[in-house]
């Protein structure tokens, strides 16, 4: 079963970074890209919204389950 895992440090004083990793087995994880930095120069900021999608490829249908979500 494949995975898609996210880690981020949007503390109001954090490093604002993210680290977007993917597995085909759940255990060794593989970087989709370099680090990314949250942006916060909005004029105002209304903070970070999680969201998980599923984009059907070849069918409508499918199913997304999360087992874990932590915030430290």
């Amino acid at each position: 079963m494949s995975r898609f895992r996210l880690s981020m440090d949007a503390r109001p004083n954090g490093t604002r970074q993210a680290k977007f990793e993917w597995s085909l087995n759940g255990k060794k994880f593989t970087a989709l890209k370099e680090t990314y930095e949250l942006y916060t120069g909005w004029p105002f900021f209304l903070g970070y919204r999680f969201g998980i999608f599923n984009y059907a490829t070849k069918a409508l249908g499918g199913e997304v389950k999360v087992l874990e979500f932590k915030t430290e």
